[in-house]
């Protein structure tokens, strides 16, 4: 974009055309076109191997300066080439979201104007996560609770609060990039600290800071008629752990749960 910017500024072109299958580079074209002074075409092969010709000015037209504006953070938030994307949730859901709800459309459009991602900021892309998944709520983790309680499956849930705010810092870094396209000499700061991190000299993914789930969930136990829970014979009791909503015992009697308070691990049966 930096190199079709120059061609527009130095030529009296009618139009340049971008060949590219890569959907970051229409995203990026479709976000610029306003700040290119010659009107761009994007094209591509179609999945079933027809040439595409995108009119990226005409596209930007239609979705107007807010979406515009929000379409950085949003394509690099629901997942690009350096950034992870969320199971079942594809741009299609992000870009409706955005469009429909202006609080989401607001905090995509701040990524990328500032390094480093502000803890504000954080927490609205948390709220519009929780809104992706159809809850009301601000906090993802209280969202992967209720959905494991339903019976969703790993995969089907976002990410805890822990491991989404890495992702926000890794989408707001690379939006930040995507923002500072058109400058011939713009230089990012490293990028360890902003949801990577250097390991034996090599930058990684910043996955998470701290267990993704108790440790009574990660080692898979659940009891399932046990009574009263209250003796070694309940698995949950036999590894010291308390009892969860995903064990079957009864909430009303059972003695090993938090609500209770009661833990007799040392007794045996």
């Amino acid at each position: 974009l930096l190199h079709t910017n120059h061609v527009a500024e130095k030529t009296n072109a009618h139009g340049i055309i971008l060949r590219s299958s890569d959907t970051d580079v229409t995203a990026l074209a479709v976000y610029l076109q306003r700040s290119i002074d010659c009107p761009l075409y994007v094209q591509r092969r179609a999945k079933n191997g027809r040439i595409k010709i995108v009119d990226v000015k005409a596209v930007s037209l239609k979705q107007g300066n807010a979406m515009c504006n929000a379409l950085p953070g949003l394509h690099a938030y629901s997942g690009c080439d350096t950034t992870s994307g969320f199971n079942g949730k594809g741009k299609s859901k992000f870009f409706k979201l955005a469009k429909d709800n202006k609080d989401v459309q607001k905090a995509f459009t701040q990524l990328g104007n500032a390094i480093p991602a502000s803890q504000k900021l954080i927490k609205e892309c948390e709220k519009a996560v929780c809104k992706l998944y159809k809850h009301q709520g601000a906090d993802v983790n209280q969202v992967q609770y209720d959905m494991l309680a339903k019976g969703a499956e790993s995969h089907d849930i976002p990410p805890t609060s822990d491991a989404l705010a890495l992702h926000t810092k890794r989408a707001n870094y690379q939006a930040h990039i995507w923002k500072n396209a058109l400058k011939a000499d713009f230089k990012p700061c490293p990028a360890d600290g902003h949801g990577w991190k250097k390991v034996d000299g090599v930058l990684d993914i910043h996955w998470m800071t701290r267990a993704p789930a108790p440790d009574s969930v990660l080692e898979l136990v659940a009891c399932k008629s046990c009574k009263k829970c209250d003796t070694r014979r309940c698995p949950c009791q036999n590894k010291g752990f308390k009892c969860t909503d995903a064990c079957g015992c009864d909430s009303n009697s059972c003695e090993n749960s938090e609500d209770t308070g009661r833990y007799i691990a040392g007794e045996d049966d």
